[in-house]
């Protein structure tokens, strides 16, 4: 081996030319430490990231099944991976969420105690935790509201699994790998986030004006027609995502989405409760 022959710097293996053949660094050239180089170096990172998240995102939102279908094929390039698009997804619904403010993944204390169908078991546990710790309830709901803000936004990953299991029943006699059924739930709980966000954002001037007019319904009824909006947009796009990437005679698919409309509302339940505890334990 040539002792003066350069190597990567990376991996220390002998360069060819100005990239590795080994893991792909740049051989760095003599005008690489200057200005107009790292400016240049920039706005190429920035221009190119930036292309894919507009890419991927319409791919997301107007072509379901697209993305995981390219994905499992190995044609990844010119998207951003499942798990890093729902995170994304997240940053901008939570990044926003105090522009909507709703209980679609916070879930106040006041709505776990009397709006949700574990309420009863919800409000005996606060009052538990009241008798052992001598808080008010004020102060106690006080705490756990900026928890569940907080916590929220790391736990609704949560309906990944949930979703990916549900789907992997679905079409358990396609016998396909688990990890597939994972990359079509991020991708349809990315969409949803985003729909969820989009659908608080419309329906806020809506409220506004049926406020004045001294017809605005209550929070309650305000969030089930959101929910039950959302949930008929999200069963058409699971349908079309499901017939692009699964397959299948369009009949067929159509049950199976019905029933994964139908355990939707379950799946947040069982979200809205593990959020609950985790918040009621560490408050």
């Amino acid at each position: 081996m040539n002792e003066h022959q350069p190597h990567c710097v990376t991996c220390g293996m002998p360069l060819l030319g100005p990239f590795c053949s080994h893991c792909g660094e740049r051989r760095r050239a003599s005008g690489d430490l200057s200005f107009r180089h790292f400016f240049e170096h920039t706005l190429e990172t920035f221009t190119h990231v930036d292309g894919k998240i507009f890419g991927t995102l319409k791919a997301l939102l107007f072509r379901p099944g697209v993305l995981t279908t390219d994905y499992l094929l190995g044609r990844r390039k010119p998207y951003i991976a499942p798990l890093q698009l729902f995170l994304i997804a997240n940053l901008i619904f939570f990044l926003l969420h105090p522009l909507v403010p709703s209980a679609a993944f916070t879930t106040p204390l006041h709505i776990q105690r009397q709006e949700r169908p574990f309420s009863p078991l919800v409000q005996a546990m606060v009052d538990r935790k009241l008798a052992a710790s001598g808080m008010t309830y004020e102060q106690f709901e006080t705490q756990f509201d900026i928890r569940a803000e907080t916590e929220a936004k790391s736990l609704v990953i949560i309906l990944v699994p949930m979703v990916s299991l549900f789907v992997a029943l679905l079409y358990l006699r396609q016998r396909r790998h688990f990890l597939e059924h994972v990359v079509f739930s991020l991708h349809f709980c990315a969409f949803y986030i985003l729909w969820i966000l989009f659908l608080l954002c419309l329906s806020r001037p809506v409220l506004a004006l049926l406020k004045l007019g001294g017809t605005a319904p209550s929070h309650l009824t305000y969030e089930r027609a959101v929910s039950v909006f959302s949930l008929i947009i999200c069963g058409i796009y699971f349908h079309c995502a499901a017939r692009r990437f699964y397959g299948g005679p369009a009949w067929k698919t159509v049950f199976k989405t019905i029933a994964f409309a139908l355990m939707m509302y379950p799946m947040l339940l069982v979200y809205r409760f593990i959020l609950f505890l985790v918040d009621y334990g560490m408050t």
